[in-house]
């Protein structure tokens, strides 16, 4: 039963102001100071402190209203006090690249629980739960995070994803947020949207509200991300339909593209223009999207005729639509709908995709050696077992490790090498089993899996089955093109986003205030000992016109103290301009003042409270060019202690790491001692 403003008022002691989440043309309060401010003041004015606590945090409630039904549902703001937090560190600033953020006093969890929960109170696993329709983060300096966002499909609150991101967006832009981050994992039918949209409309779904390329997985550069895009998106159509001509989806993929082509009422010449439309279609109401394909149909029918040609859409026929459909019905036969393996040697097809530095010749003599361990054996063993079998034949580790993570299903004379993972154990395991059939593709890494399961309704009937099948074979599996793959592996490994929000301008004079970022100093000593990382940006104060400088210090000295743990008993000496001229205290701060230094004393540099990313530094050298920890599983060399991607190293991630861990140049230098200790 949907929560009427009355159902949701009537238990309050006074009558609370209910916010519209339509309204996004409209602030619903005075946004002339800073967010540290403007949420106390959002929470004061819109919000009604609950009866309970979590861990001694308050909670908030404000009431939000769907105009469209007039349900009315909570927002639920957690005060998270940091000094006394359980997890005063921030992973998710760590992890998007502001592990050198001061750590702020405060928190603030803004959720709306999923509808069943929105009578009940919160608990201690509310602020780790996913499955919240918004729950973001934002601390008191301004920066944020948006952790999940789940539509409400039900028809008695109609929250869809879109409406929950305006109403985000426009929160945000109120309360004056400097900067929110996201990491992209959205999905839609198992098709990732980072990678669908990103096709479609060169961008990230999120990217409709101001989202953009902040950094990717494993040293992803944004130019590397941009030409991805670019890449995939461009595809023609014609071009794709004679790419599959041969393969067994070949006939669908003429079929779809057919369809949706004689729907559209402009010309779709790209795999872009297709999405896109597609996208559109599928948002409409069911009526018409079945009148629609029912005319579309109509014409289809009676342009196609045995072997002939579509003068429209350049497509192939050989039989009506409603034919192929009944076809696809009764062969049964879409589950064999496969990509042709590649006719090249297996080794050098290998080494040429992975760009590998071993040529395919190595590569084979290696999986003979794989192949005469195994046949030793008779038995499945664990991956570290055959690695160091392997190695009393072959020093070079880094051949090794790169041949047992491709080596799955690969045939070597009449046997196949096989690989999975022990379900007891979830450890990597090797055998050798008789096969009479052809050799396979090594694996991609990360593939997900293609089902092209299309034997229960014809292509139009479903458009996000349609789409689904066009991502999975042209976007995931395209034949005979390592170059679209890659592209593909590219856009999938940028998940982080972020979006930095318009601040008030430096001087506004209709509302009389004067903004200033001020940016502190650490002395000469502070910096060598305590304070190595990059300085975040300077803490925002916000001050009346033809302030003096002595005003500004004030102000200044105040707002970081409030801020953060770090400057708990921390005093403003000086202020500098960018030029490091010290002002003199009576000047009046000028409107064109935008940007200052602070020096003083007083940085707490005792607190293991002082970076979010942690007390300790951690270095970050992969083979893959990533310098920083990017929210991928790492593993620390056991020797010279520098962090390295678990995949860039073949250990996968449902495979345990091992006991010891060397990277490539400890593993080099450590063999090359062992030898000269041979020969002495």
């Amino acid at each position: 039963m949907a929560i009427t403003v009355y159902e949701a008022s009537r238990k309050r002691e006074r009558t609370p102001k209910i916010l519209s989440i339509y309204n996004s043309a409209t602030p619903f309060m005075d946004v002339s100071g800073t967010f540290r401010d403007n949420i106390r003041l959002f929470l004061r004015n819109y919000s009604e402190k609950e009866d309970y606590s979590l861990h001694g945090n308050p909670v908030w409630c404000t009431l939000l209203a769907n105009e469209a039904n007039g349900v009315v549902f909570p927002l639920y703001t957690v005060e998270e006090h940091i000094p006394s937090s359980s997890n005063p560190l921030c992973d998710f600033c760590r992890c998007f690249g502001w592990g050198h953020h001061y750590v702020s006093k405060r928190r603030y969890h803004l959720i709306v629980p999923r509808k069943d929960e929105w009578r009940k109170p919160l608990t201690k696993e509310s602020l780790k739960s996913t499955s919240h329709l918004l729950h973001g983060v934002i601390h008191c300096n301004g920066f944020g995070h948006l952790l999940c966002i789940n539509g409400d499909a039900s028809s008695s609150s109609c929250l869809s994803g879109d409406n929950i991101m305006d109403f985000w967006d426009r929160l945000c832009a109120t309360l004056q947020t400097r900067k929110i981050s996201l990491d992209d994992i959205s999905r839609k039918r198992s098709m990732e949207l980072r990678l669908l949209h990103g096709v479609a409309y060169g961008r990230p779904w999120f990217g409709k509200w101001g989202y953009r390329f902040s950094h990717g997985s494993f040293g992803v550069t944004e130019d590397q991300y941009r030409r991805a895009i670019q890449l995939l998106s461009s595809l023609e159509l014609d071009k794709i339909m004679e790419d599959f001509s041969e393969t067994k989806s070949g006939r669908m993929i003429q079929m779809i593209l057919g369809i949706y082509r004689e729907a559209s009422d402009t010309t779709l010449a790209t795999l872009s223009d297709l999405l896109q439309f597609m996208l559109a279609f599928g948002s409409k109401a069911p009526v018409e999207r079945s009148t629609a394909m029912a005319l579309v149909g109509i014409a289809f029918n009676s342009l196609s005729t045995p072997n002939s040609r579509d003068q429209n859409n350049g497509i192939t026929c050989s039989c009506s639509l409603s034919q192929e459909s009944d076809r696809e019905n009764s062969s049964g036969s879409d589950s064999a709908m496969e990509v042709r393996p590649p006719k090249s040697d297996i080794f050098t097809s290998l080494a040429l995709k992975l760009c590998s530095r071993w040529s395919g010749k190595r590569l084979k003599e290696a999986a003979v050696v794989v192949h005469n361990v195994l046949e030793e054996r008779k038995r499945c063993i664990s991956r570290q077992e055959l690695r160091d079998a392997v190695r009393l034949h072959i020093g070079d580790t880094g051949l090794i490790d790169f041949l047992l993570k491709h080596i799955d299903k690969v045939h070597i004379g009449n046997k196949v090498v096989h690989r999975c993972t022990n379900p007891n154990t979830r450890m990597l395991e090797f055998s050798l089993r008789s096969s009479p059939g052809a050799a396979e593709e090594p694996r991609k890494r990360r593939k997900l899996p293609i089902t092209n399961d299309r034997t229960s309704s014809a292509p139009g009937r479903d458009v996000y089955k349609d789409v689904s099948f066009l991502y999975e074979n042209l976007l995931l599996d395209y034949p005979d093109s390592d170059i679209l793959g890659q592209a593909s592996e590219v856009v999938m490994n940028c998940k982080s986003f972020a979006k930095e929000f318009h601040l008030l301008p430096s001087s506004d004079h209709h509302n009389n205030r004067l903004t200033v970022q001020c940016q502190v100093i650490p002395n000469h000593d502070e910096l060598l000992a305590d304070f190595t990382r990059p300085l975040p940006q300077g803490e925002l104060v916000v001050l009346p016109q033809n302030s003096t400088v002595r005003e500004l210090k004030s102000e200044t000295e105040k707002a970081l103290r409030d801020t953060y743990c770090v400057m708990e008993t921390f005093e403003v000496l000086e202020i500098r301009n960018r030029e490091l001229e010290k002002i003199d205290e009576g000047e009046v701060v000028g409107s064109e003042t935008e940007v200052v230094m602070v020096r003083g004393f007083g940085l707490d540099r005792c607190t293991e409270l002082r970076y979010e990313g942690g007390f300790d530094d951690w270095t970050v050298e992969c083979r893959c060019g990533a310098r920083d920890d990017d929210g991928e599983r790492m593993v620390a060399c056991d020797s010279c202690r520098v962090w390295h991607h678990t995949l860039c190293n073949s250990i996968e991630d449902d495979e345990a790491v091992p006991s010891v861990f060397l990277c490539s140049k400890c593993s080099q230098g450590s063999l090359r001692s062992k030898k000269r200790r041979a020969l002495t």
